[in-house]
């Protein structure tokens, strides 16, 4: 899982290295996410583990500066049961990896949250927080994220957010429903669909366009004071709500 579960060291992040420099290049990218690198048997990586050792103190009291955070639930990406769709299971890896990858590939900085972190006192610790299909939440974990919002936070979330519990049953509805501001209706299995936004707004700014999502989907019913900003339309011409936002 590459992080660490000691709340008080950096996280470690395991890089894979393709090209020659790739280590020096990875251990200054990690150093400016206030991560460590998890180090492997690499010549090139022998000067900078001796720095680390050299300075170990200084080293080990690093924090990153993000105030946006990428939520890693471990119970989504290690459940392994029928009883979980494709969509919670392999979608919800593309969807935390497809993010970290887009935020570093454009150097935004970003701090990985993990459940751990909601069980201190001062919370994740963030601004914002993506949770991005995170499908499998325990209790303790949805009511630090409706304590997060309450709080002021922003939460930024897809997919079958909050939906599991940590046995892989699937719930009648969105544990995160007050926050998400919607209702589970049904579960729309057609694979050719469309994301479309038609106007800019206060999410996307001014993003419009329109995206193909070959995956099945969330019907979802709003509640009362949230709004659609984009729609997901099937390739029969149906539209249902694919953004919402809500305040919560």
């Amino acid at each position: 899982q590459a992080l660490a579960r000691h709340t008080r060291t950096p996280p470690w992040t395991l890089f894979y290295y393709r090209l020659v420099g790739d280590p020096t290049f990875c251990w200054f990218l990690a150093m400016s996410q206030g991560s460590r690198v998890w180090w492997r048997d690499v010549p090139e990586e022998i000067p900078l583990r001796n720095w680390e050792i050299n300075h170990e103190t200084l080293w080990t009291q690093t924090r990153p500066l993000a105030n946006v955070g990428i939520l890693y639930s471990e119970w989504t990406p290690n459940l392994n049961s029928k009883q979980m769709q494709s969509i919670s299971m392999v979608d919800g890896w593309y969807a935390l990896g497809g993010l970290c990858d887009a935020f570093t590939e454009k150097s935004f900085p970003y701090r990985i949250v993990i459940e751990q972190d909601f069980l201190q006192r001062e919370g994740p610790g963030v601004d914002v927080l993506f949770a991005m299909n995170v499908a499998s939440l325990p209790m303790e974990t949805v009511e630090g994220l409706i304590r997060f919002v309450k709080n002021g936070g922003v939460l930024i979330s897809s997919g079958d957010i909050s939906l599991y519990d940590t046995a892989s049953n699937r719930r009648s509805d969105f544990l995160l429903s007050s926050v998400l501001g919607v209702s589970l209706k049904q579960r729309i299995e057609n694979r050719r669909n469309k994301l479309l936004i038609d106007q800019p707004n206060e999410l996307t700014g001014d993003l419009t366009g329109e995206w193909d999502h070959n995956r099945p989907f969330n019907e979802v019913v709003l509640r009362p004071g949230a709004k659609t900003v984009g729609v997901m339309q099937t390739d029969q011409g149906k539209r249902y709500p694919g953004i919402v936002i809500n305040s919560f």
